[in-house]
């Protein structure tokens, strides 16, 4: 039921959940969204508020500010729907290269041939059963697989162990010298999949769960960063409170005394940060809202 702007910002999300290869993208910027819709920031946020607020996005994790990001899930209902349309060849996508620009439009008769480069499978044109027209081969589309290679499979393997044997694969070839320059990744691939047997990557890690461990790096940095910067404020009062003292302040607060510290006694500078730690800093700190 969604046009315009609101529809383009769905699929958009649609085209990214498959790339990232789950129902969660990777963190997106408005100014991502901003490019790839062709609209303004402050259109795109309102629209974005809208989806949210109808059910048909959600916001998983995010961060603002300046350098501020989303990560977005499809509910399993929209993404069915959209994959289903895909599968049954009825939504055309035209994504313009030449200016990033989205198009959908529905078409009320399928046609009969699917270009080459989708990663979806056209039901008139194929004899899978109904769990492989599911598959999502476009994370290895670029090395040559296509429905047909799904097709060999058929009697061979579980369409449970070739879409997971597609993601690992993929992530082989990206993240894995043994396999990166391989001169025919297809044929090794093809290879291991006809003997029923599915392709492992040992360090295989997820879209999702690199987006995860992304983001619970920068928020580990971030943590670090504001540390750091409470320390220094710690400092900067102290030595600040500490000149402010005068001799007779300073002996009150740390009295000198050669028999305490022949016993053990605390020296003077770390009585003095006792002493403002426990009295003067509960307060200095409001001033930074920490």
């Amino acid at each position: 039921m969604l046009v315009g702007l609101q529809r383009s910002i769905v699929y958009l999300i649609y085209q990214e959940c498959k790339k990232a290869r789950a129902k969660i993208t990777e963190p997106l910027t408005l100014e991502y969204l901003s490019y790839h819709t062709k609209k303004d920031k402050k259109t795109i946020k309102t629209s974005v508020y809208r989806l949210i607020k109808k059910g048909c996005i959600l916001r998983v994790e995010y961060k603002n500010g300046r350098s501020g990001w989303t990560q977005y899930e499809l509910p399993n209902e929209i993404f069915h729907e959209l994959l289903q349309s895909e599968t049954d060849n009825k939504l055309v996508t035209n994504w313009q290269q030449s200016d990033n620009k989205v198009v959908s439009e529905v078409v009320t008769e399928p046609t009969t041939n699917v270009p080459s480069s989708s990663s979806y499978i056209n039901k008139t044109t194929t004899n899978l059963p109904e769990e492989w027209l599911c598959i999502n081969f476009e994370p290895i589309a670029d090395i040559g697989f296509s429905a047909n290679h799904l097709q060999q499979l058929l009697d061979k393997n579980s369409p449970e162990v070739v879409q997971e044997s597609i993601f690992h694969f993929a992530y082989s070839l990206n993240h894995n010298s043994k396999f990166k320059n391989h001169e025919n990744p297809l044929n090794l691939f093809m290879g291991v999949l006809r003997k029923g047997n599915a392709w492992i990557e040992t360090n295989y890690r997820s879209a999702q769960e690199m987006a995860l461990a992304h983001i619970l790096e920068l928020k580990a940095a971030e943590q670090a960063r504001i540390k750091q910067l409470q320390d220094n404020a710690y400092k900067i009062s102290f030595d600040e409170w500490k000149s402010s003292l005068s001799q007779d302040e300073i002996e009150r607060i740390a009295p000198k005394s050669k028999s305490s510290l022949a016993k053990g006694g605390l020296p003077e500078r770390m009585l003095l940060n006792q002493f403002f730690k426990e009295t003067i800093w509960p307060e200095t700190r409001k001033e930074f809202n920490f």
